[in-house]
């Protein structure tokens, strides 16, 4: 299977794609149920990244205030 990367607007189209196909019958409701219950569990994904991105900004910009001139790489003080 070929990994493609995922982002929200692929996400929002699949969901558009899905909506048209169950309006025309072509998936069932339980098939389209699953779906969003998937696509609920990938926005819970996308905003835990987005808030862990938000952190990592909020973080440098703060050592940076402070007049650190040698801030640690972010991704040493994740896996901490």
């Amino acid at each position: 299977m070929e990994k493609q990367k995922t982002t929200s607007k692929l996400l929002m189209k699949f969901i558009f794609i899905q909506m048209n196909k169950l309006d025309e019958n072509k998936i069932s409701i339980e098939k389209a149920r699953a779906q969003a219950n998937l696509i609920k569990q990938a926005n819970i994904l996308f905003k835990y990244e987005l808030d862990k991105a938000q952190l990592s900004t909020k973080t440098l910009m703060f050592l940076n205030r402070q007049g650190i001139d040698e801030i640690m790489d972010i991704k040493t003080l994740e896996n901490e």
